[in-house]
């Protein structure tokens, strides 16, 4: 059984501002109130119902969202030689300390993930750049050869 506080919690989730949320309701009803605490037993539940659906679609939108970005991030690092494909380590280190997030990938929050998306397409376009000039790291590491020999 749904409660008021679970419609108020609900429409917290979704960013609702109180105006809007007596629109709502006056629609749900038909006209019939614009209040939550007039609000039937049967239309509390259907209303709930439907808001929680609402929050869960905003949320896998969200992560589908944050997933695009980190496999965006992903493929650059690796393109550019930061992950090796079954080595982690590097690709983790450099997340926390040389990234503007200093977090780990997994847990940067959606404008974080742009920022360091940025980051990413900025190294890349600056590793292109430099790996056009002979005998810079980035120019081996085009080629799959190891660097100069530092004796």
């Amino acid at each position: 059984m749904a409660t008021i506080r679970q419609l108020q919690t609900l429409f917290g989730k979704l960013g609702i501002e109180e105006k809007q949320r007596h629109e709502r309701i006056n629609a749900w009803t038909s006209g019939r109130t614009q209040s939550s605490k007039d609000l039937q037993a049967d239309e509390l539940q259907e209303l709930c119902d439907s808001l929680a659906s609402e929050v869960k679609l905003q949320k896998q939108l969200l992560e589908d969202a944050k997933r695009q970005r980190r496999s965006s991030i992903l493929t650059i690092a690796t393109r550019t030689g930061i992950k090796q494909p079954n080595d982690w380590d590097t690709f983790n280190h450099f997340m926390l300390h040389n990234s503007c997030a200093k977090k780990s990938l997994r847990l940067c929050s959606l404008d974080e993930l742009e920022k360091v998306l940025l980051q990413f397409r900025a190294l890349e376009q600056n590793n292109a750049i430099s790996a056009q000039k002979a005998g810079t790291k980035a120019y081996f590491n085009q080629f799959g050869m190891p660097g100069l020999n530092k004796n």
